[in-house]
């Protein structure tokens, strides 16, 4: 099937497919061990350990050698890892241990790498903004990135173009798409236009978008009426097994929504689900039983989980994920494997300002993973790792204020996602490279570097009920 589709493909473009004889060279990464001390929290007080973490919980660093600020990360069937390092794509063939390049923009630079892995069909999807902010095109590979399609751009225009994500899954029974012999999944492209927040759909597997909705107008279009008129910058949509496709934002607000539609994208129920949310990218997964989660930032600085049953008609929570320790906290990921079972990935500080760019130079981040395997409970218990050994960053974040001094070196958002053995990958970018930063009296100033990073599950249960646990 995937051949069929990457040939019809390739006869509906005119765009040349990269030699996959090319040689490419590996990147040697170095790899750290995060401590072995875990946090088990439980409605903010401390509890038992649960019995699968006995035996360990550690997820390693792997730098990979390459700058990639606001990284993705996406695995196929095989067990392929992808990720973005900016113009680059770099592939991991032995579960993220080592990565090589496979793809690199062949003209100009990008404003915003994006990567997404289609888990049904395996196509790797990689839009990439360019010129800055104006236009999108898409490339595309459906056999583990020995080659690429290159696909014209897919959107363009003003207002600009920005943090556009990608996303697919099954069609819905209320679709009112037909359905395509070129790609048997919904392809999504959301994005923000300064004034609104805009969802694409793609029939075709990302050849042509040709139906585009305001999920959200913002407080800069109060002329249009979308309800509420919070939109804007949004995280990283999500289809559900069932079809249902979720569009966290509300960041331009302050509040948490979820946009929800039913019918394949061509209508969406916008929900203000009443709780702050002062993060970039609020994140949207669910689990096989239909639940839904959303993780965010409260204006204190702590993340938070939200779940619902009933596709955020209503929600319980929230429930703080990062543990006591952490007081503010930014950049959000989270996948889910089986029912209740959830991985979270983040930065993290003891610095109690709540917002990122208003800690002291003195606050030092580090990356932190929080796994629960009874998010479905009524007091979920959540089990943190500090996956870094040495600072992520020193100094502020520069997110919400005017940016001062390089503090922008992060950008905008991290990744997290599984393979189908329940392994998880969480891809964010390291700011503190230089052995100046690293040592103990290293400054704010020190810290603006953007390696990227793909921590890996190696030791510690899976996503996936009933498979075993990891060792290595």
């Amino acid at each position: 099937m995937r051949t069929l589709v990457l040939a019809m493909l390739t006869l509906a473009l005119t765009a040349g497919c990269l030699d996959s004889n090319e040689p490419v060279s590996t990147v040697t990464p170095t790899t750290t061990t995060g401590p072995t001390g875990l946090t088990a929290v439980g409605n903010g007080n401390a509890t038992a350990l649960p019995a699968e973490f006995l035996t360990g919980f550690r997820v390693d660093d792997i730098h990979v050698g390459l700058p990639g600020a606001e990284p993705n990360v996406g695995v196929t069937s095989s067990g392929a890892v992808f990720a973005t390092a900016f113009e680059t794509i770099v592939r991991s063939q032995d579960h993220g241990l080592t990565y090589e390049p496979v793809y690199t923009q062949q003209v100009g630079f990008t404003s915003d790498p994006m990567l997404w892995v289609d888990t049904i069909t395996d196509r790797v999807f990689s839009p990439q903004m360019f010129p800055t902010l104006v236009c999108s095109s898409f490339i595309a590979s459906d056999d583990d990135g020995a080659t690429w399609i290159e696909i014209p751009a897919v959107s363009c225009g003003l207002p600009v173009i920005d943090h556009q994500k990608v996303a697919s899954g099954p069609v819905p029974a209320g679709s009112v798409f037909p359905t395509s012999p070129l790609y048997p999944n919904l392809v999504t492209y959301c994005y923000n236009k300064l004034t609104a927040t805009h969802c694409a759909v793609s029939v075709d597997g990302g050849i042509r978008f040709l139906y585009d909705t305001i999920i959200d107008t913002s407080p800069l279009a109060t002329n249009v009426d979308t309800q509420f008129s919070c939109g804007g910058l949004n995280g990283h949509q999500h289809h559900a097994a069932d079809g249902t496709i979720y569009v966290p934002y509300g960041f331009n607000c302050g509040q948490a929504f979820v946009a929800v539609s039913t019918d394949g994208g061509f209508s969406y129920t916008r929900h203000n689900l009443g709780v702050p949310n002062i993060g970039l990218d609020p994140e949207v997964t669910s689990t096989p039983d239909g639940t839904a989660y959303l993780f965010s930032k409260a204006a204190d600085g702590p993340a938070y989980m939200l779940r619902s049953k009933d596709r955020f008609e209503t929600y319980e929570g929230p429930f703080t994920v990062s543990p006591p320790e952490v007081k503010t906290t930014a950049f959000l990921g989270m996948t889910a494997g089986s029912d209740g079972r959830l991985v979270f990935g983040y930065l993290g500080t003891d610095d109690p300002a709540g917002i990122e760019d208003d800690v002291n130079d003195t606050a030092v981040w580090h990356a932190y993973v929080t796994m629960t395997l009874d998010g479905e409970a009524e007091t979920p218990t959540f089990v943190t790792v500090k996956v870094s050994t040495d600072p992520v960053q020193r100094g502020s974040i520069c997110m919400l204020n005017a940016c001062a001094d390089g503090n922008r070196n992060l950008l905008d958002f991290v990744d997290l996602h599984a393979g189908q053995d329940g392994r998880f990958y969480f891809a964010y970018a390291d700011g503190c490279t230089s052995e100046k930063c690293v040592d103990s009296g290293g400054k704010a100033a020190d810290s603006r570097d953007n390696e990227l990073v793909v921590a890996r599950l190696a030791v510690g249960p899976s996503l996936q009920a009933g498979q075993p646990a990891f060792t290595s």
